[in-house]
């Protein structure tokens, strides 16, 4: 209990963070965010993951030549599974949303400054300002990493399991290959979705970050006359092209399309190793 207090009461810091930010680059720096757009997506994401989930997938559960339920207890464990899919999609969108709105902010930042009408007062504050970027990523990380990690891990279980019934199915010559199609496309394509869609915000996020970081460099270059601030912007540029920071799951593997690209890769391999070793009767 006092664990989850700790969490609750840390999200609810790192957001209160992100919003004090944005109030920040308002007020001292005349920038304004429109977070509109990333609500908008935010509730786009989110209602089609609800239909595919709640609607498709039930159909298609209940209509399937293949039986997924067959007693009460069946569908009992089924509605506990559905909401247990769209919680993980709350925690990924929430995620994502961070992601998108520091995006924007960023990009807005980027776009205010231009190289030849910086000062070195403005330098150093939007320097510090990218300080407490980072941190902010790092909190984030931090919080939800557990979250994705369990996420991502059951994410490919299903879609390994998923992939290998219906190649078996296949094979087996038990159903059509519709079926199979559409078994496929209402079970396994809204959690591959899901997964690019948030990978795909955070390396969005990153480039715009690393952008931005490359904008700063520059513009010391071409605006520091004073030697203190050159030795900051030294220390930031050093920084931030050695310890740029990413968005990790725990510190173990960056959120990004390599990501995509070894989980597809591990799937694959497994499938041929199952294939090749099934001899039972087909289901």
């Amino acid at each position: 209990m006092t664990t989850l207090q700790a969490t609750q009461l840390t999200l609810k810091q790192s957001w209160e963070k992100v919003f004090d930010k944005l109030q920040t680059a308002f007020t001292e720096h005349n920038c304004m965010i429109n977070t509109k757009r990333s609500f908008q997506i935010f509730w786009i994401w989110f209602l089609y993951m609800f239909i595919a989930y709640v609607i498709v997938l039930s159909i298609m559960v209940v209509t399937s030549q293949v039986r997924f339920v067959n007693e009460t207890n069946h569908y009992i464990l089924y509605a506990m599974r559905i909401y247990a899919y769209l919680s993980e999609t709350a925690i990924s969108l929430s995620f994502a949303l961070f992601t998108m709105i520091l995006r924007i902010l960023v990009v807005e930042l980027q776009k205010k400054f231009p190289l030849q009408s910086m000062s070195e007062t403005k330098l150093r504050s939007i320097v510090q300002l990218h300080r407490h970027i980072c941190q902010m990523i790092e909190n984030f990380c931090a919080v939800y990493g557990w979250a994705l990690l369990l996420i991502f891990f059951e994410h490919f279980l299903i879609l390994t399991d998923r992939l290998y019934f219906s190649f078996r199915m296949y094979r087996s010559n038990t159903v059509s290959l519709k079926t199979i199609i559409g078994m496929l496309a209402t079970w396994v394509l809204p959690f591959a979705v899901n997964d690019m869609l948030l990978i795909g915000v955070c390396v969005a996020t990153d480039v715009a970050l690393e952008s931005f970081e490359n904008h700063l460099c520059a513009v010391g270059n071409i605006n520091s006359s004073d030697e203190e601030t050159k030795y900051m912007l030294s220390c930031f540029c050093l920084y931030v092209s050695e310890h740029r920071p990413k968005f990790r799951v725990l510190n173990a593997f960056n959120l990004n399309f390599n990501l995509i690209y070894a989980s597809c890769a591990t799937i694959v391999t497994y499938l041929i190793v199952f294939l090749q070793f099934d001899t039972l009767p087909a289901v």
